[in-house]
């Protein structure tokens, strides 16, 4: 049962604006470290896929690709999922934790992981 009705504006009648969806997940920072990873030539989509700072082609028919970087536990993700296409460059310290978090993943898979 309709107890009373109240007549409300048209709100379409309004335009609404769209927010921009430009780097919606992640909005690169002066802050963020700043990262160089090399593609080789079946790695270049990366540089279309994720916000970079500059990319610079190689030798070898891939790419030098600076992105700014707020976690580097995602880089290091990034970079395992796009093996063996993409290697990390700079920073040095963060390359040399990247290898080796490699060579324990490697251990794991070759000896098993502990019980």
């Amino acid at each position: 049962r309709i107890d009373t009705v109240t007549v409300l504006e048209d709100v379409r009648s309004r335009p609404v604006a769209a927010p921009s969806l430009d780097n919606a997940l992640f909005v690169p920072s002066d802050s963020h470290t700043l990262a160089t990873i090399h593609v080789g030539p079946r790695g270049r989509w990366a540089a279309d896929y994720y916000p970079v700072e500059s990319v610079t082609e190689a030798a070898d028919g891939g790419l030098d690709i600076t992105l700014r970087i707020a976690d580097r536990q995602w880089l290091f993700r990034t970079l395992l999922g796009m093996a063996p296409y993409g290697t990390l460059i700079a920073p040095a310290a963060w390359a040399d934790e990247f290898w080796a978090h490699v060579t324990n993943i490697q251990v794991l898979y070759t000896q098993g992981s502990p019980a």
